[in-house]
């Protein structure tokens, strides 16, 4: 097992993950979905219970969960090693940004996470990203998800 001082760059990891474009809700990149309706929300990575996401945002927390657990098992952590960990998400100011190459309205979204380690010692990463609400005009479907049968 690593040194626990690798605690953080396995949180860097998990927002790095988290936020890719791998991350998607029906084909599409899942933060656009619900950038409009956040203010703050916060999620507990180890709350293992087990709910079927039927909104955007519940899609979010277990899926933040499923990859939080992955990155921590590929930096050969024992999940045994965290006491707590949580992840905010955070809507900050309205900004201009690209989507595909268009100019699109959309929020600075910051992304943090904290871990407390079995010892007592907090670990944090932080990420800002771009986030522009959902609009499939620019956007590009994931080749993952299956295309509609007309």
């Amino acid at each position: 097992m690593p040194t626990r001082k690798f605690i953080k760059s396995a949180l860097a990891g998990f927002l790095g993950n988290y936020t890719s474009r791998y991350t998607d809700y029906q084909g599409y990149w899942l933060f656009g979905f619900f950038v409009f309706n956040l203010d703050r929300i916060e999620i507990d990575l180890l709350d293992s219970s087990v709910a079927i996401p039927v909104t955007p945002l519940s899609f979010a927390a277990e899926f933040a969960h499923i990859k939080f657990i992955d990155q921590i098992h590929k930096w050969g952590f024992d999940l045994m090693v965290i006491r707590k960990a949580i992840l905010t998400i955070e809507r900050l100011a309205r900004r201009d940004g690209l989507v595909n190459g268009n100019f699109a309205e959309g929020f600075e979204i910051q992304f943090s996470v904290s871990a407390a380690s079995d010892i007592g010692n907090v670990y944090k990463s932080e990420l800002g990203v771009f986030v522009a609400p959902h609009n499939p005009a620019f956007e590009r479907k994931s080749s993952r998800f299956p295309s509609e049968i007309s």
